[in-house]
């Protein structure tokens, strides 16, 4: 885990019982400047805190905060520092040395909390405002310039500790360039590091020629202890060790052991010991050459002998040697303290714990810590305590013995980043997930997430998992959380984004209920189905909702088959399940849309049986009557029903309008007037009363009985002359009338109702029905009138519904047409005129309604010779028809005296008649042919005609009456 360190501050203020002269924000200001310049930075903050809550507006408010920041900095409080120093900036934004200031500050807290990037960030924006800001003043650093120096070596140092060491060496090489500008201890640390950058970059020459530029009289002028030059000398070592010049790396490490600094003489003794291991030839000296000349050098010291085998013991176990790790710790304790026994046997400890500790090697180790630093007293037992404990605590949170881990966290002063969270943990994992998350306060972590989240708080969880997301990257495993919490919180599109992003085979489960919860359920279909057939191992809990979510998702689609058998399978499989009534009752809805009663009836009735709660009761009852009445079952719905009918409450009322839905379906209508009067007498003020109470009306118009229905509708217009379906009761009412044949009331209804509801949704179809019995009773201007009133008020609806041709034949009527005519007419119209064999039948019908009004012959006339052309060219559908036409259009020309003409089309009928074998009608139409030619004076014709009817039709009436 990373590390991070928090330091928890208490303020405290005494107050002073006199009177206190006014305070304002200069003196203040003057308050908070002098605590800051005396270094007392919890005055500094408490005083600027004062100013800021008392005097908001104030002009110093903004390098209030700034210097409240820098305090908080100092102080070690970067996550307080962070937030004030950036509302430091957004009341500084005039100000840009205040606001580069804020920069650099800022960069610091940032660096605290262990975000090297945004550090890094705010290091560079501060030295690039600084850089323009220098050259505009002529190359000249000013005083509140000062930080620039200090933030170019802070950056090298970040640099330098991630392990960007070719990066961090123009920065470092900087603060050796121009060492006069830091205090001696930042310059030596900057050199230090930087002659290990040189090394670790892969240019360990520039280490060593800057080594030879720097005297140990350079060291001393800095008032530098020897101890400090021999810390350069084995950077210089490694320089040359790197360059692959052994023998100078060994000398130099022999020089440091030969100084007589004894803090370094063990690291001195084992870079010499290795090199001389490595490169015999190149150094020309044996291993224990060194180990001799150690023990010539440290005869008065055989602890070091101890210290220096211990280094490597703990040097072999960085390097995954455990096994010579162990032999260096068992040559150690020959000459080693207490303090360094314990020391290697932390070591030994995580040896026996392994890399990956189990549960059981967990317990080992602690087992042997605590042995070990059984050899301590009440004096001494503070060695190592901090340390020990840290693994005590890792290794009791490995065996989840929380109450240890509490036990040994508590003498961890201050928390280590992984001791925090192994505590955060053992609270989180005993409930006290506010404790958690308090522990973990700027962490951004799962389980700082998951104590959030435990407490219901998701937007929190939500943030720490996105500032994951952006500093590293998240998990798999932390990507799930992730989506839980933005399921949880009703973020489901953000889900399933971060779901769809998660290989892990549980992310399939929550992508499915993120796309349930919007109604997706094809997706949702498809997210449950593949969670269910991975063969990846899989939560029970969750199979078992995935399977229910499963089928109701393919119910919700219409996939009714696939539905039930995921449903009926999941009652089966899990009969104890909280969803269990739910699977039941989405089981019977999918059965009944397989057409399979028998089986809904079953699902219901155990829905019936296994519902907790009058909702879920009246839910399953109503359900499992309705599939019983569906299937015929009427008696088993009306039982099923009965004793809910009895109920005062709600559910009772509709019990009793169900049992007369149910006798309804029977056609024991006289049952189901009694059911729905009995609701109305027993809950009057509810809505579905007078739903019960309009239902018998048009129980009975439904059912044809007119007169019975005019009784009920009339009782609900009484009792709810306000109600909801009054206007439908007038309608159905004039309705009733007008198929009693009792036209005058119906008129009289649907004129009321007319007047008194002008926005019913009835008003169109009422004023419909007046138009019709005003044209039955021969009243057309009333008729017309409301034809009229449609086309006006309704436009389009009223024209697609034919009222504009009512309108054109009310008006023929009113002119005088017959009624026949109008309608053939219209119905001439509606076939499709001439142009089809409907259209042209009809108009044959609509000559001979002409033709029966004198006022109307020439209309006939007109029509039958358009007709009888387009007849002609379909003589073997139409030729009756077209001898019909070409018989009147004989006749017609007769009586106007053009007697050709008519003889012509009494031939064309007699030929068109003797087609269809109509003998009577071909013999008529000869002897019309025949008197025409004979008033015409052309007797050759009408002589052959009465030739041609005599030897046709002998026995006629006609040929009898002609003398030739």
């Amino acid at each position: 885990m990373k590390k991070v360190f928090g330091i928890c501050l208490l303020l405290f203020s005494a107050g002073i019982a006199c009177a206190a002269p006014l305070e304002t924000d200069v003196s203040l200001f003057a308050e908070l400047s002098s605590a800051y310049n005396s270094g007392f930075y919890p005055g500094a903050v408490q005083y600027a805190e004062r100013l800021e809550k008392q005097f908001p507006d104030s002009a110093a408010l903004g390098e209030a905060l700034l210097i409240k920041g820098e305090s908080l900095v100092r102080l070690n409080l970067f996550f307080e520092a962070e937030n004030t120093l950036r509302a430091a900036r957004n009341s500084t934004e005039t100000d840009t040395v205040l606001l580069n200031d804020c920069s650099y500050w800022l960069a610091r807290a940032y660096e605290g909390l262990g975000n090297s990037t945004e550090a890094l960030n705010w290091y560079y924006d501060y030295c690039a405002h600084t850089a323009e800001t220098v050259a505009s003043d002529g190359g000249k650093l000013s005083s509140r310039k000062k930080y620039y120096a200090a933030a170019l070596c802070d950056s090298g140092r970040i640099f330098y500790n991630k392990g960007e060491y070719s990066r961090a060496v123009p920065f470092l090489e900087y603060a050796v360039q121009n060492g006069e500008k830091y205090d001696a201890s930042v310059y030596v640390d900057a050199l230090f590091k930087l002659m290990d950058s040189y090394s670790q970059s892969g240019k360990p020459e520039k280490a060593v020629h800057l080594y030879k530029t720097i005297s140990r009289s350079d060291f001393d002028a800095l008032s530098q202890a020897p101890y400090t030059y021999q810390v350069f000398t084995l950077y210089a070592g490694d320089a040359y060790l790197k360059n692959g010049e052994y023998k100078k790396a060994y000398d130099l490490y022999c020089a440091v052991l030969k100084s007589g600094e004894k803090s370094l003489a063990a690291n001195a003794l084992k870079k010499a010991y290795n090199v001389s291991s490595a490169h015999r030839a190149e150094v020309s000296a044996e291993p224990g050459t060194v180990l001799s000349d150690a023990q010539k050098y440290l005869a008065d010291s055989p602890e070091l002998l101890g210290e220096f085998w211990t280094r490597l013991g703990a040097d072999a176990y960085e390097a995954g040697d455990y096994k010579k790790a162990l032999s260096y710790f068992d040559e150690a304790e020959k000459n080693v303290s207490v303090d360094l026994f314990l020391f290697a046997a932390l070591y030994r400890a995580q040896i026996a714990a392994g890399s990956r500790p189990t549960v059981k090697s967990a317990a080992v180790a602690e087992n042997m810590i605590l042995k070990s630093r059984g050899i301590l007293n009440e004096e001494n037992s503070y060695i190592l305590l901090r340390e020990s404990n840290i693994l005590l605590c890792r290794y009791a949170a490995i065996q989840e013995h929380w109450e240890d881990v509490k036990k040994y966290a508590a003498t961890v002063v201050p928390l280590d980043f992984d001791t925090r969270e192994y505590l955060a943990l053992a609270e989180y994992s005993t409930g006290n997930y506010a404790e958690a998350s308090s522990l973990l306060k700027g962490a951004y972590t799962n389980l700082h997430a998951l104590s959030f989240a435990r407490q219901q708080d998701f937007k929190n969880a939500a943030l720490i998992y996105a500032g994951i997301e952006e500093a590293r990257g998240l998990t798999d495993e932390e990507r799930l959380n992730y989506a839980k919490v933005l399921l949880y919180s009703g973020r489901y599109r953000e889900s399933q984004i971060e779901s769809a992003r998660c290989s892990l085979n549980e992310a399939k489960y929550v992508l499915g209920l993120a796309q349930f919860n919007t109604w997706s359920w094809p997706y949702a279909e498809e997210s449950f189905s593949s969670y269910l057939n991975s063969s990846a191992k899989k939560d029970e809990k969750s199979v078992s909702y995935a399977q229910f979510y499963l089928g109701y998702a393919q119910y919700r689609q219409g996939k009714s088959k696939k539905a039930y058998a995921a449903l009926s399978d999941f009652v089966k499989k899990y009969p104890g399940h909280e969803l269990f009534w739910n699977a039941q009752m989405a089981a019977a809805n999918a059965a009944v849309q397989n057409n399979e009663p028998e089986k809904a009836a079953l699902h219901a009735e155990s829905a019936v049986q296994n519902a907790s709660g009058d909702a879920e009761t009246e839910e399953a009852v109503l359900l499992c009557a309705e599939i019983y009445t569906d299937s015929k079952k009427y008696k088993k719905a009306l039982d099923l029903l009965a004793p809910y009918t009895k109920r005062s409450a709600e559910f009772g009322m509709k019990s009793i309008y169900k049992t007369g839905q149910i006798y309804e379906k029977q056609l024991d209508l006289s049952s189901a007037d009694a059911a729905y009067k009995s609701l109305v007498q027993k809950f009057p003020g509810e809505k579905l009363a007078e739903e019960a109470m309009y239902r018998r009306g048009e129980m009975f118009f439904s059912a044809e009985m007119y007169d019975d229905a005019i009784s009920r509708f009339n009782e609900y217009a009484k009792k709810y002359p306000a109600g909801n379906f009054v206007d439908a009761a007038w309608y159905f009412t004039a309705e009733s009338y007008a198929l009693t044949g009792n036209s005058e009331r119906a008129v009289l209804q649907n004129l009321a109702l007319v007047k008194k509801f002008p926005e019913s949704t009835y008003l169109y179809s009422s004023c419909k029905n007046l138009i019709e019995l005003y044209r039955e009773k021969g009243d057309y201007p009333a008729a017309l009138e409301y034809a009229r009133f449609l086309i006006e008020k309704y436009g389009e609806q009223a024209k697609n519904d034919g009222i504009s041709e009512v309108s054109a034949d009310l008006e023929k009527l009113h002119s005088g047409k017959s009624e026949k005519i109008v309608r053939k007419e219209a119905e001439f119209k509606k076939n499709g005129e001439l142009e089809t064999y409907a259209g042209r039948t009809t108009g044959t019908e609509l000559v001979a309604l002409y033709a029966s009004t004198t006022s109307f012959s020439r209309n006939a006339a007109v029509l039958a010779e358009k007709l009888l052309p387009l007849q002609k060219k379909h003589l073997q559908e139409e030729s009756l028809y077209a001898a019909q036409n070409a018989m009147f259009l004989g006749k017609t020309y007769r009586r106007n005296e053009r007697n050709k003409n008519s003889a012509e089309m009494y031939l064309l009928a007699a030929e068109y008649f003797r087609m269809n074998n109509k003998d009577d009608e071909a013999a008529a139409a000869l002897y019309g042919a025949y008197d025409s030619f004979r008033v015409a004076g052309l007797s050759g014709d009408a002589d052959e005609t009465a030739l041609m009817l005599k030897s046709l039709y002998p026995q006629s009436r006609q040929a009898k009456n002609i003398r030739i």
